[in-house]
């Protein structure tokens, strides 16, 4: 399961919060993973979405290669939620994280494997 924390409301609405970058593309992640765990017609691949491991990524990215896409999620929702202050991933930084689950969540867009995933998911 994907642990979502609550936030305060009033009246059922949030107030005056905006939702930043990287928690909508945590949102888009965990759906995607999540759809995919449960919906056996969601993806084209027999693997699941959240078992891809990441590979050959460079740069500031590299700390990522060897996760899987399960484990980014958990360690982004960390982040997020504080529990992980500073650089979670032996160097990645909040943008590096956000850019990286933006990477994830485009790499099956229409439902056809990017190059991006294909160089760099198994």
């Amino acid at each position: 399961n994907i642990p979502f924390t609550g936030v305060n409301v009033d009246g059922g609405a949030v107030k005056n919060y905006r939702v930043s970058a990287p928690e909508k593309q945590y949102v888009a992640l965990a759906l995607n993973v999540r759809f995919d765990d449960t919906d056996a017609s969601f993806g084209v691949s027999s693997n699941a979405l959240g078992d891809l491991r990441l590979h050959d990524l460079t740069g500031s990215l590299a700390a990522a290669n060897g996760l899987t896409v399960r484990e980014v999620l958990g360690w982004t929702y960390q982040y997020l939620d504080g529990i992980k202050a500073g650089n979670p991933l032996g160097g990645l930084s909040m943008g590096d994280l956000t850019m990286l689950v933006d990477l994830l969540n485009n790499s099956f867009e229409g439902g056809r494997a990017s190059t991006w995933a294909m160089g760099h998911l198994a």
